[in-house]
């Protein structure tokens, strides 16, 4: 009885652990083997870690191009340069495999902020040297661009200098909270692109304050370059004695708003106000004149708009800026043009000394100076020759000189300073009549033809037939300025001639051939 218990027992207990180990091997099939990843993308110098669950066995890992991307024996993946390549995980005689992009970084190069219309349409490009205003309560949106636009990280973050004057939310939009300014920066990478506020009160339509100072040199000949000039054209300090800008020799530096300037030379000037619209007079136009320029710019303090002012005659003047909207709100500026006592000894010409012309037709004249100083131009008869002033080019200046009427004129070029310095073209100006074509035609009676004449001075033009009753010519109109179509057309056979000529100048005309035909 003893015995068949003890064998009851142990069939027992080897019926248990078989159980137990059937059951560890049906648990442990069933956990799937896998890889955190099947595909990453990584840039250049990036790394990631790759996982294989689902097995406590060892596992090799490798690289299909070590050149792209490398793997240790933990599965940390280093990227090293643009490109694909595989990493796999073999467990035994399994393998697990990861597809690994690189990517190399393409920095941001610039970033520039921009003002977004408020239908989202428009972008407005702002300048950094510029202070843009806006009204208390007022908002307004930004925009930025980041360039190349292949940049890794484009994402663009925003900030205020001043939030409690100008807020910034993370995607551009303003809004002018308190009066001041502030800069608003947009960053891309370790690239920022700025744009400065100033918030006014929207209560004030008008300008409070007025300032006048030199603008900065440019193309124009301003500034310094002006400055310059006009230094070298002096004969000596005593003839000479103002510099730009500044005092006369005796007084020492101008005063405030007061200005010296040469004959022939540009004064820029900016005017610095709080943004609201200006107005300008002249107290004597002969000394100088001015025009606003396109271009402005603008301090924390204030905005400046640029005038040109440009000295003619010697003389004292006054240039009154005024506001607009307040005549009240005005800035007084003195300006003193001095003689410019450089003077030309030698002017010469590109052309012959007696020019022949049609009327009608132009030529343009380049004049060149040994000094580059001013000179002026006379004739004896303004209604025969038209001139226009063409392009400077150092002591060079070209003319267009166009035949206005019939006749004889002399053009003089006279040094401004000294008018014994002068060079002469004499000018005669012909009116003609050309016939294109040739000046015979032919006509079959009950049929037209067309001529066409060219004319120069444009006056009125009459026709005359030798023999009455074989052509009935009839004008037409003008065409480009110096073309006339006269019809004939064909009455009877015959032949006649037709003169056109000019109503004042019968003696200048063109006798036109008709036959006509059956």
């Amino acid at each position: 009885m003893k015995n068949l218990l003890k064998k009851s027992l142990s069939f027992l207990l080897v019926l248990t652990l078989i159980i137990s180990l059937t059951g560890a091997t049906s648990v442990q099939a069933a956990t799937k083997i896998k890889l955190s990843a099947s595909k990453k993308t990584l840039y250049v110098g990036k790394s990631f870690t790759l996982r294989l669950t689902g097995t406590t066995k060892k596992v090799t890992w490798s690289s299909s191009k070590k050149s792209v991307a490398t793997v240790n024996s933990k599965g940390k993946v280093t990227a090293k340069k643009a490109g694909k390549v595989t990493i796999t995980a073999k467990v035994g005689s399994k393998k697990y495999t990861c597809v690994v992009t690189v990517k190399k970084k393409v920095a941001v190069k610039s970033v520039t902020v921009s003002f977004i219309s408020q239908d989202g349409t428009k972008k407005i490009e702002t300048s950094t040297d510029k202070y843009y205003p806006m009204n208390k309560g007022y908002s307004s949106a930004l925009g930025a661009t980041v360039l190349p636009s292949n940049a890794t990280s484009k994402k663009v973050t925003w900030t205020s200098s001043d939030p409690s004057v100008v807020e910034v939310s993370e995607d551009g939009k303003l809004k002018a909270l308190e009066l001041g300014t502030a800069t608003i920066t947009a960053k891309a990478g370790s690239k920022k692109g700025t744009v400065n506020i100033t918030v006014r009160d929207p209560g004030v339509k008008s300008n409070s304050s007025l300032i006048s100072k030199l603008a900065p040199s440019s193309e124009e000949g301003k500034g310094a370059e002006a400055e310059k000039t006009a230094g070298e054209n002096a004969k000596s300090d005593e003839e000479m004695p103002a510099k730009y800008g500044e005092g006369d020799g005796s007084s020492g530096k101008a005063k405030e708003n007061e200005y010296y300037v040469y004959q022939g030379q540009c004064l820029p000037l900016m005017i610095g106000n709080q943004g609201y619209g200006l107005s300008y007079k002249l107290s004597n136009s002969e000394a100088i004149s001015a025009a606003w320029g396109d271009d402005w710019s603008a301090d924390k303090d204030y905005r400046y708009d640029y005038i040109n002012v440009y000295a003619g005659k010697t003389g004292d003047a006054v240039l009154t800026i005024i506001d607009s909207n307040d005549e009240k709100v005005k800035l007084l500026i003195n300006i003193h043009v001095l003689r410019n006592v450089v003077s030309n000894t030698k002017i010469n010409v590109d052309c012959e000394d007696t020019v022949h012309l049609k009327g009608g037709e132009e030529i343009v004249v380049k004049v060149t100076t040994d000094k580059g100083a001013s000179i002026r131009l006379d004739s004896d008869n303004f209604d025969i020759l038209g001139i226009m002033e063409g392009a400077a080019e150092g002591k060079s200046i070209s003319f267009t000189i166009k035949g206005l009427g019939n006749g004889e004129a002399y053009l003089d070029i006279i040094d401004y300073e000294n008018p014994e310095v002068k060079k002469r073209i004499n000018f005669v100006v012909e009116d003609y009549i050309e016939v294109e074509g040739g000046n015979v035609i032919t006509v079959p009676i009950a049929e037209s033809r067309s001529v066409t004449i060219k004319a120069g001075s444009g006056s009125a033009i009459l026709c005359e037939a030798s023999a009455a009753g074989i052509v009935y010519p009839k004008f037409g109109s003008w065409q480009d300025g110096n073309k006339l179509t006269i019809s004939v057309m064909g009455i009877q056979e015959g032949t006649v001639n037709l003169s056109v000529f000019y109503k004042d100048h019968p003696e200048i005309r063109q006798v036109i051939t008709v036959i006509v035909t059956k």
